[in-house]
Formats: structure tokens, sequence, C-alpha cells
């Protein structure tokens, strides 16, 4: 049996995004000082490299009843104060420049509430729970909890959460606006990887300034005149120099380039069989019967060009035989094995072979007596 991991945060990057995994699931990922050390050096770390623009924090999770984190070990109260307490490990989540994305693979307990809030945007996975009982072990939320709750929240909630030390199940979390999205398990990176990648691709000084912005605002620390500052630098920034620079005349030019290389390859593409394609020249369409009459219906004529050429990009890739995708290197060389399969998925495709063998045996007898 592979030895679960036990240590500090592990840290991960990879182009633009960078990834945060607690790592002590035997232990429920409970936070100790070391742990709260090592989160705030990455914190700082992070912010000192500008190719980072996206934290993921995740963690490993057991397979039966996962917990992302249970809090901090109160077992480190009788040692005296750390280095680093848990309000700032989780205020240097907070203030970090990237946006952060909390994977929450499991129930989170006690202070790790608190954790996964600081992080700006959250997906969970089904099942998973939360609860908070700090004032039934006698003790008191940290205040700059206290405001992430009421303001991310709601001070109806905060209290019935604090006070009592009831359980919330995923679908209340939702429902609060904990979490903005729950998934099953088994997507859950999938998910999460790909609204990483989509933030990512978006203007960094734009994405640091108004987080910077609404966690002020949050924060009661609302100023409007460096609001109207940082509005003003993001203008005048080089992440808005393309689109300062786009006239009429430009997009014009482009969409004229762009229909053109679209008609060359709309004259090669078969499309479904079972359908016919009529040719078009570019000079005809000003007497097309059904020219576009708003530019948002010509804008759906459009991306419906666009979304043909990607099905036929698509399946130029993944039609040809197998063979043929390995020699020009689309896929792995693999080896198919029944005994591999799990045995739902087996049954169903010994199911589809029998159909399909049944199937080519009709067809056969029916060419044969007519």
């Amino acid at each position: 049996m592979t030895p679960l991991p036990s240590g500090p945060p592990r840290f991960t990057a990879a182009g633009a995004i960078a990834t945060i995994t607690l790592q002590r699931p035997a232990h429920r990922n409970r936070l100790q000082n070391e742990d709260l050390v090592a989160l705030t050096e990455l914190c700082a770390r992070i912010n000192d490299d500008p190719a980072i623009r996206v934290v993921i924090l995740a963690a490993e999770v057991l397979d039966e009843r996962p917990v992302f984190c249970a809090g901090f070990n109160t077992a480190e109260f009788e040692s005296g104060p750390g280095p680093v307490s848990f309000e700032d490990a989780v205020q240097a989540l907070e203030r970090l420049r990237p946006v952060t994305i909390c994977a929450l693979a499991g129930s989170i307990y006690g202070g790790a509430a608190d954790l996964v809030l600081a992080c700006d945007l959250v997906i969970g996975v089904e099942g998973i729970e939360m609860r908070v009982p700090a004032a039934q072990l006698g003790l008191h939320y940290h205040a700059s909890g206290l405001v992430r709750f009421i303001t991310r929240l709601g001070v109806s909630f905060t209290k019935h959460l604090l006070l009592t030390a009831d359980a919330f199940d995923a679908e209340t979390m939702l429902r609060v606006g904990y979490v903005r999205e729950l998934v099953p398990q088994a997507q859950l990176t999938a998910r999460v990887e790909a609204l990483a990648m989509r933030v990512a691709a978006m203007s960094p000084l734009a994405l640091e300034y108004v987080k910077l912005s609404l966690n002020e605002i949050a924060r009661g620390e609302f100023d409007v005149e460096r609001v109207r500052a940082r509005e003003l630098a993001l203008k005048q920034s080089d992440d808005f120099a393309d689109y300062r620079a786009a006239t009429v005349e430009r997009l014009t030019g482009f969409h004229a380039r762009r229909l053109e290389a679209l008609e060359h390859i709309a004259n090669d593409f078969r499309g479904n069989r079972q359908t016919q394609k009529t040719a078009f020249a570019l000079p005809d369409l000003a007497t097309f019967s059904g020219v576009a009459r708003t530019l948002a219906q010509a804008l759906a004529e459009f991306v419906t060009i666009e979304r043909h050429v990607e099905l036929a990009a698509w399946k130029s890739a993944r039609l040809p035989p197998p063979e043929r995708r390995v020699l020009a290197g689309t896929t792995f060389i693999v080896r198919y094995c029944h005994t591999d399969q799990a045995p739902d998925l087996l049954a169903a495709l010994r199911e589809n072979e029998r159909r399909r063998a049944l199937r080519q045996q009709y067809t056969t007898d029916f060419l044969a007596a007519n």
C-alpha cells in the first residue's frame, strides 16, 4: 500500500497557473504551525512572480469521507502561539495578487471554513458538508474571519453557522453562495483547470486591480479615488493598448480577410453526407436573399460557419483509423484488452458489438434477397 503523504503544503506551477496542495489526508488536513509558515511563505513567493496569474488551492483527500481541511490542529495550542497565526495565513491567502480558485474536494470544519472563503472562487464536490464548532469548543472566531463570513454570506447565516455548530450540506453551501458550483468528485480537477485557464487568459493587470477593489469594498475600505485611479491606469496600460488601437477600418479589413479564409476552407468542407452544401462567392453575398439584416444575425451566421470549420477539423483528427492517428502523432499506441475494462462498460461494449454484427447480417441478407 502506498503511504499517505504527510507534510507542509506542496507547491507546483505550470505556466500562469500555480497550485498549493494541502497534504495531510490521514489527519483530515489539519493545519499545523509549520503549515501556516509554509502557506505564508508560498503566498509571498507567488506575489513576487508576475508570471503566475491564477492560484488553485487543493488538498489530498481520502476516498472515503473526504475532508478538505479540519482547521487548525488544536493540540498545538499547548506549545503556545507559533511564528504565524492561523488568521495571518488566511489573510495572506486572501491578499494574493493572482485570482485564487479553491478545488473543494471534501468537507470543511472549523477555521478551514474561512480558509476556503478567502479564495476568490470555489468549486466543490457533491456530498460534502461544512461545520464550525468554535463556540462549542470554547473558542472565539478570529476577527477577519467574522468579517469575511458576514460580507460574503450575511449576518443571519453566519449566526446560524457559528452559534449553533450545525452542519450544512453541499446544497445549502451552494444556495448561500459559499460555493459557486457543485460537481461530481471525478470532474472536479478538470472543471477547476478549465476555469483556471480561462481566467489566466484575461488581462493580468485588470484581474489584479479589480480583485483589489472588490476586496477593499468587502472589508469596508472603499476609496472611490483609489478605484478611479486604477480605472484610469488600466485604460492607459499596455493591456488595453490593442483595444485602444482598434478602429472600424481595421475591424472591417480583418473580418473581410477572415471571411475569405473561411470561404476557402468551406469549399473543401464535405460536411454531413446526408446534407447538400451549396458553394458561395463573396461578391454574391450582397444579393443573397437571406442576407443578415442586423449585426446580431451576421454574427450568428459567422459563428455557425466557424462551428462547421471546427467540426471539420475535429472530424479529420478523430475519424481516421487508429493506425493513421498513431502515425500522425495525434494519439498514443495503445493495446486494448477486455480485462482492463470496468464490468458495466465491458457489458455495454459487448452489447454494441452484438448489435453491430446483427445489423451487418441483416444488411447482407437483405442485399442477397434483393
